[in-house]
């Protein structure tokens, strides 16, 4: 992905779903991630993960921000 990056091919790199090895990618890739996309929604708001990145300049996408339409989330108050 960083080639394609440096050919031009290609503005940016993301990744999804990436957890279990990321603090390697992280310190092996020249180029950091733009965005990790993962689940996220106001009952998991990945905290964590998010300072985790955010040092690197990779910023959070949520999948999954409503719940696929669950009713737990739908009836929250808040969103309501």
């Amino acid at each position: 992905m960083e080639c394609a990056v440096k050919a031009g091919k290609v503005r940016s790199i993301g990744i999804s779903n990436f957890h279990e090895n990321l603090d390697t990618l992280l310190g092996a890739a020249t180029i950091k991630p733009s965005v990790l996309q993962v689940e996220c929604h106001p009952y998991f708001q990945q905290s964590e993960l998010k300072a985790k990145i955010a040092p690197y300049g990779t910023i959070l996408e949520s999948w999954y921000p409503i719940g696929h339409g669950g009713p737990r989330l739908l009836n929250e108050p808040l969103f309501a």
